[in-house]
């Protein structure tokens, strides 16, 4: 990722402004991870699929042309983010709202897979955020979690830090795929509540 000019990032927890949002949508919203995210789900058309901190859509419009009778829905915490999402989506399958991973306007037990691309990192709370997924994720459903690999230390999880915080949220880490770009490299979490078994 082009990284000349990239704005100041908010503190952790705290929504992009209308300035960051338009920098990552322009430079990294498109990015092939997305698609890896939604390969690793294996969907099969029926589910109803979230993700969480949905960026600029693209990752849950791919999920989205996957499905036949199944659901999209794109939550974010900046509402510019929202807009984004729904300026660039034409499909009517997918429903985007404003919202944080720690408090999701969903009911329990009312989604088959979460994605989570680049966006487990921001959350202000990621032990509340994953007991929020924990709770609207029906008894088959499984997360899947993408976290790029930064050279900042200070950026970004390792996968060491991402499997303790899913242990830790009572899920299990059933499979970690390393990818690489031509900018980037990222870990893919496929992981379940545990005690659920997960066929993919």
């Amino acid at each position: 990722m082009d990284t000349k000019n990239i704005p100041d990032h908010p503190q952790q927890g705290e929504p992009w402004d209308e300035k960051m949002a338009h920098w990552y949508v322009t430079h990294y919203g498109e990015h092939p991870v997305n698609e890896v995210a939604v390969v690793a789900a294996a969907l099969v058309g029926t589910e109803t699929v979230l993700d969480v901190g949905c960026g600029g859509g693209a990752a849950i419009r791919a999920a989205a042309s996957r499905l036949t009778t199944g659901k999209a829905i794109g939550i974010d915490p900046s509402p510019t983010m929202v807009e984004i999402s729904k300026t660039g989506s034409s499909s009517k399958d997918i429903s985007f709202m404003e919202g944080g991973a720690e408090a999701l306007p969903l009911l329990d037990k009312s989604v088959n897979v979460v994605l989570a691309v680049n966006s487990l990192h921001h959350w202000s709370n990621i032990e509340k955020g994953l007991g929020e997924i924990a709770r609207v994720l029906r008894k088959s459903g499984r997360l899947i979690i993408v976290e790029e690999i930064f050279e900042e230390a200070a950026r970004g999880m390792d996968s060491h830090e991402v499997k303790g915080v899913l242990e830790k949220a009572m899920f299990t880490v059933s499979a970690v795929t390393l990818h690489e770009f031509e900018d980037a490299r990222a870990h893919v979490f496929l992981a379940e509540r545990s005690g659920v078994k997960v066929s993919v």
